[in-house]
C-alpha cells in the first residue's frame, strides 16, 4: 500500500473517531441503471398480472366449471375490459413489452459485469496467468483450492437447473414464453384483428374448430398455461421477497390446479366443435 493511500486512510479514521461523517460513494453508473431496470420490470409485472388474472379467468377456470354460453358471455364481458384502446396498448403490449426488455437487459448486464469483474480480479491477482487476452486454466484450479469449503454451500443452495444452465426455472420459463405468447396472439388477436377489423370471430366455437383432434395443439396450450403460471407465481415470491417453503408449495399447488382446469377447459371447449 502506498505512503498517500495509508494518509487518506488514516485521515478518514480520524474524521469517523471525531464523528465527522464521512464522503458517501457515489454509485456506479451501472448499478443505478440496473435499479431503475428492476424497478420497471417489477412495475410492468405487476400491470401485466392483471391482464394475465383476467384472461385466465375467462378462458380457463369459466369453461372448466360453467356451460360454455356462461364462459361465452365471461369472455365477451373481460374483453371490454383489457382489449379496450384506451387500456390493451397499457395492460398488455406495454406491459409485457418492458418487463420482456428489462429483464433481458438486466442479465446482460450484470453477465458482462461478472465477466469483466473477474478478468480484472485475475489480472490483478496475477498478471503472469493472461497472456494475449486469454486467462489460463491454472488461475481457475489454484482459487478453487484454495477456498474448497464455498463451493459446496453454493451449489446446494441453487437448483439443478441453474447449476447445469446457469439459468433459473423461473429465467427459463420466461424466456420460453417469449416465442410462445407471441406466436398465441399473432393468431388470435393480432391475424384476426388485421383482417376483420376486430377478434370478436375469436370466440369458444371458432377455437373449437381449431383444437378439436388435435393433440399437438392442446398440448401446446396446456404448457402455455403451465409455463405462465408458474412464471407468475415465482415471479411474485421473489418480488415480495417470500420464502416460506408452504407459500412455496401452495405456489405449486396452484399452477397445478390450473393446469389442470385447462385441460378441462380445452376438453369442453372441443366438444363444440363436434356438434
Amino acid at each position: 500500500m502506498s505512503e498517500e493511500k495509508k494518509q487518506v486512510d488514516h485521515l478518514a479514521t480520524d474524521k469517523e473517531s471525531l464523528g465527522v461523517p464521512s464522503t458517501p460513494r457515489s454509485k456506479p453508473f451501472t448499478t443505478t441503471v440496473i435499479n431503475a431496470l428492476q424497478t420497471i420490470e417489477k412495475s410492468s409485472a405487476f400491470l401485466f398480472l392483471g391482464f394475465v388474472g383476467l384472461h385466465i379467468t375467462s378462458v380457463v377456470i369459466t369453461p372448466a366449471i360453467a356451460d360454455i354460453d356462461t364462459a361465452e358471455n365471461v369472455l365477451t364481458l373481460v374483453r371490454e375490459v383489457y382489449q379496450s384502446p384506451s387500456t390493451e396498448w397499457l395492460l398488455v403490449w406495454g406491459s409485457l413489452a418492458l418487463h420482456v426488455v428489462s429483464g433481458f437487459t438486466i442479465r446482460m448486464i450484470r453477465k458482462f459485469k461478472s465477466i469483466t469483474s473477474t478478468k480484472k480480479n485475475i489480472t490483478e491477482k496475477d498478471p503472469k496467468t493472461v497472456q494475449d487476452g486469454k486467462i489460463t486454466e491454472s488461475t481457475d484450479s489454484q482459487e478453487a483450492a484454495a477456498s474448497p469449503s464455498k463451493t459446496p454451500a453454493t451449489k446446494s443452495k441453487k437448483s439443478f437447473v441453474f447449476r447445469y444452465i446457469g439459468l433459473s426455472p423461473l429465467v427459463i420459463a420466461g424466456y420460453i414464453l417469449v416465442p410462445m405468447i407471441t406466436k398465441h396472439a399473432m393468431k388470435l388477436r393480432i391475424q384476426p384483428l388485421r383482417f376483420f377489423g376486430d377478434s370478436s370471430i375469436v370466440n369458444f366455437e371458432f377455437l373449437s374448430h381449431g383444437i378439436n383432434g388435435k393433440l399437438r395443439a392442446k398440448f401446446n396450450l396446456s404448457l402455455l398455461v403451465f409455463l405462465t403460471t408458474f412464471h407468475v407465481s415465482q415471479g411474485l415470491l421473489k418480488y415480495l421477497n417470500i420464502r416460506s417453503p408452504k407459500v412455496k408449495k401452495m405456489c405449486n399447488y396452484l399452477v397445478v390446479g390450473l393446469t389442470a382446469l385447462a385441460g378441462l377447459s380445452l376438453y369442453n371447449i372441443s366438444k363444440l366443435g363436434r356438434l
